[in-house]
C-alpha cells in the first residue's frame, strides 16, 4: 500500500511546518518581494503543501489536498487583510489555487505510478498441496 504510514505522517508534519511558518512569519515578511517574484514564491510553496498533503492523503483523496490548500490560501490572503505590513491580493490567491491544482495533478500521476515493492524472486512460498 503506498504511502507507507510513515510516509504519510511524515508528509503531513511537513505539510504542517511550512503552513504554520506562513502565519507565524506573515507579519514580518510583508514587502520583501515585488510582483511577479512573489508569485513565483507562492505557486513554488502552495505547490509543494498540496503535493506533501496529497502524499499524506493518497491517490483517493488528492482532491481533499488541494481543497485543503486553496482554504490554506484563502486564510492566508484573509489573515493578511488585517495586517498593516501586508496587504490581501487576489492575484496571490489565483496564483495559490493555479498551484494547488498543479501539484494535485502532479500527486495524482506520482501516487498512481507508485506501487508495493515487488517480492523479492524466490522469497515467495509455494502453496502446499
Amino acid at each position: 500500500m503506498f504511502p507507507s504510514r510513515l510516509v504519510s505522517v511524515l508528509s503531513f508534519a511537513a505539510a504542517s511546518v511550512l503552513v504554520l511558518s506562513l502565519f507565524v512569519s506573515a507579519p514580518a515578511t510583508g514587502g520583501l518581494l515585488e510582483s511577479p517574484w512573489d508569485k513565483l514564491v507562492h505557486f513554488g510553496f502552495f505547490g509543494c503543501v498540496t503535493f506533501l498533503l496529497a502524499i499524506g492523503f493518497g491517490r483517493r483523496r488528492v482532491p481533499l489536498a488541494f481543497v485543503a490548500a486553496v482554504l490554506t490560501g484563502l486564510a492566508d490572503e484573509s489573515y493578511q487583510a488585517f495586517l498593516p505590513t501586508r496587504r490581501a491580493d487576489w492575484g496571490d490567491l489565483l496564483t495559490d489555487v493555479v498551484a494547488a491544482a498543479c501539484a494535485a495533478l502532479l500527486a495524482r500521476h506520482f501516487l498512481a505510478g507508485a506501487r508495493p515493492a515487488a517480492p523479492v524472486p524466490g522469497s515467495h512460498k509455494p502453496e502446499s498441496e
